[in-house]
């Protein structure tokens, strides 16, 4: 049996975890599936793919292949944080881009959906607010 180690930005995918995996340095390793047996090396593309499921080719365009925070509401649509923005978009489910959320009070770090809400971690200013859909 295997385990994750060094393995970040991760993805729940049936009875399976996708991750990126960084070196010592942080430079990327690859991205692979844990299956709770054993890894295996994924594509880039397949990594994406399943993070932003139908959305895929509109979120990448507008981020490339950064990670991203990023969160399927119930109707699922998608929402998309980057850690250097202030700003969370919402896609719908064909990755049409609805709109823009800017929150002017400092970088967003972290989303979560909460009914008509969406909360967001701004761990530089110690700071977790929400704010309205």
């Amino acid at each position: 049996m295997e385990f994750i180690a060094d393995g970040w930005a991760l993805i729940k995918d049936g009875d399976s975890i996708l991750f990126n995996k960084l070196g010592e340095y942080g430079e990327d390793l690859g991205y692979y599936r844990f299956n709770f047996k054993n890894i295996v090396e994924v594509s880039k593309t397949e990594y994406f793919k399943i993070k932003y499921g139908s959305a895929y080719e509109h979120v990448v365009k507008l981020f490339g292949d950064n990670i991203t925070d990023s969160e399927f509401a119930p109707d699922g649509s998608l929402y998309v944080s980057f850690f250097q923005s202030s700003n969370i978009h919402h896609f719908d489910v064909h990755g049409v881009l609805l709109r823009t959320f800017e929150d002017p009070f400092n970088t967003v770090y972290d989303i979560a959906l909460d009914g008509n809400s969406i909360w967001c971690a701004y761990p530089t200013a110690h700071t977790i607010k929400n704010i309205l859909c």
